[in-house]
């Protein structure tokens, strides 16, 4: 064997015996359910930052892709004491598995009826990856006096068109009585003027009436229309009143809990950080 093979040799064991080391690490965590360092087997970097470990063990940074073909395992044996202390920090989320490997779940704030979806939690980053949209809202929400709603601008506008439409509604009576007398006063000019020339004066009256009662017909066509268009509106009024509801729902659980809306915003962001701290705190 010359001496390039076994430096080649020996480099390879080399590599080996980190790999295998690691491996050993995270068998020994998962065996005796040390949590925290586990996490730290999973990702370095992060769990050192928020801890401000300083630990020297650099050749092991980036050897957590060794796992990839066991992190649905490693979510499951990770998932029950994350999901306690989720439930104990947040009694309000509640949480779904959103894949069959249990590697992540869905995060509903309320259990009640048309709950919404805030985010999904994943279990092996311990991160609430949020919808920025529904987060937003609230957001909105929390800046807001009791009785005020994010949808207060939509609410009034929509009233005022249903208003409009309403009335147009109310004036259908009002519009086929009109045709019913313009229809008696045309039959009348015809029947006094029948035999006889009409005069320019009793031709003009006779087509302004006819004018008109085009525009009371194409008024009443516009009806079936406008009905729906009012059904349409009332469903949009509905939601917009339930989703303002929904929100105060939301905003009332979370302050039962949270001093102030910005508190629990951002504990969703640092959760990774207090996960840690309680699982160090409790290993101790």
């Amino acid at each position: 064997m010359n001496e390039t093979h076994q430096m080649v040799s020996k480099a390879l064991q080399g590599q080996l015996s980190i790999k295998i080391d690691y491996l050993s690490q995270v068998q020994q965590a998962i065996q005796n359910e040390k949590l925290a360092p586990l996490y730290r087997l999973l990702d370095k970097q992060r769990y050192d930052d928020v801890t401000q470990s300083d630990q020297a063990d650099d050749a092991q940074e980036n050897l957590a892709f060794l796992l990839q073909d066991n992190r649905a395992s490693i979510a499951q044996f990770l998932a029950p004491d994350l999901l306690a202390y989720i439930k104990s920090y947040y009694p309000f989320f509640e949480l779904y598995p959103l894949d069959a490997e249990l590697v992540t779940y869905s995060v509903f704030i309320g259990d009640w009826w048309n709950h919404r979806q805030i985010g999904v939690l994943d279990i092996i980053n311990v991160r609430f990856d949020l919808n920025e949209e529904a987060i937003d809202k609230l957001r909105r929400t929390s800046q807001l006096e009791h009785d005020q709603s994010i949808y207060d601008t939509d609410i009034d506008e929509i009233n005022k068109i249903m208003v409009g439409l309403s009335e147009f509604l109310d004036d259908a009576t009002k519009r086929q009585l009109e045709i019913r007398v313009i229809d008696d006063q045309i039959e009348q000019l015809h029947e006094d003027k029948k035999g006889f020339f009409v005069n320019r004066a009793d031709q003009k009256t006779r087509d302004e009436l006819q004018k008109k009662r085009q525009l009371l017909l194409a008024s009443e066509k516009r009806v079936p229309a406008v009905e729906e268009k009012l059904k349409e509106h009332q469903h949009e009024l509905l939601e917009l009143e339930k989703e303002s509801t929904l929100l105060d729902l939301e905003l009332k659980v979370v302050l039962e809990k949270f001093t102030d809306y910005a508190t629990f915003e951002q504990t969703l962001h640092d959760i990774y950080r207090a996960y840690i701290a309680n699982l160090l705190g409790k290993e101790k």
